[in-house]
């Protein structure tokens, strides 16, 4: 395959997260940050922003909207770090990638036509790539957003509801990655064929990988429904203990009502007491005046 396409512009064959790290481009560019990437690219040996871009997320864990990856073990998105980020309403990143979706496909397929005429075969490979990534983040979004609202359905607050989706997020990237991955030394500027090789290897394997997510519609993907087991397992409650921490919970509350019962009891037996006396005390004060 690799002598079918030019060995330099793996950077055209996307999966989700190199499509997602396309994303970095929209906006505003600052000049000057700009002609040092192009100088570093060059002094690097890649060919375009493309080939760059693909070969430094494969050593990445999240895509670059997603955050960087800290050395803390924080089971939030790292970027995302609560749901108002995600979406709140109007504005989040969700609303960010639905967005610029349709630039970032349209800037890689253009780049895609006008490299790869030469090869149809490539062309046709490189343009399935791009498809099924764009199927993918769309689900994916889909997904999380979903699960939030599911867990919050089930009585979670809202930070606990995010940091569940949070998790079954991280488990997602983190299946890709393993795959991807192409240990450290992957790029080799000097062979750029065997760079190209290994670049394209990892990326197709990466779409083995979203494709078994997709077919388990996630929610029945081994990695996320290992998370729910874990979830399930760290909240299970044996029945005997809830019905004992329940009657323990009525006995201290019956206590607690009747306590005060008591002590409105004392409250209005004193009132009693002291409308009594003063009564009395009026009737005393009005018979001393009838003598005088």
């Amino acid at each position: 395959m690799v002598a079918e396409l030019p060995i330099h512009r793996y950077g055209l064959f996307v999966d989700a997260v190199s499509l997602l790290d396309f994303f970095s481009f929209l906006g505003h560019i600052d000049t000057e940050k700009q002609l040092s990437a192009f100088h570093s690219q060059q002094k690097a040996g890649f060919a375009t922003q493309y080939e760059s871009r693909v070969a430094t997320s494969i050593q990445n864990l999240f895509p670059h909207v997603f955050g960087k990856t800290g050395s803390d073990d924080s089971p939030y998105l790292p970027g995302v770090t609560s749901p108002d980020k995600w979406d709140n309403g109007s504005h989040g990143l969700k609303h960010s990638i639905y967005k610029g979706m349709g630039l970032v496909e349209k800037q890689v397929e253009n780049a895609i036509h006008s490299v790869m005429s030469p090869y149809p075969e490539a062309k046709r490979l490189a343009l399935e790539c791009l498809c099924k990534a764009k199927r993918f983040i769309t689900e994916l979004c889909t997904f999380i957003s979903d699960d939030f609202a599911k867990w919050k359905s089930r009585g979670h607050g809202k930070n606990d509801a995010w940091q569940m989706t949070s998790v079954c997020i991280r488990r997602i990237f983190e299946e890709i990655h393993a795959e991807r991955i192409v240990t450290p030394d992957g790029y080799d500027h000097q062979d750029v064929a065997f760079t190209t090789a290994r670049i394209l290897w990892a990326t197709w394997k990466a779409h083995m990988v979203m494709d078994r997510f997709l077919k388990h519609q996630f929610y029945e993907h081994p990695a996320v429904a290992a998370v729910l087991a874990r979830h399930l397992a760290d909240n299970y409650v044996k029945p005997d203990d809830a019905v004992s921490s329940k009657v323990t919970f009525l006995e201290k509350s019956l206590k607690t009502v009747q306590s005060q019962v008591e002590q409105l009891k004392s409250v209005e037996k004193e009132n009693k007491v002291t409308k009594g006396k003063t009564v009395k005390f009026a009737g005393s004060s009005k018979d001393a005046s009838k003598g005088e």
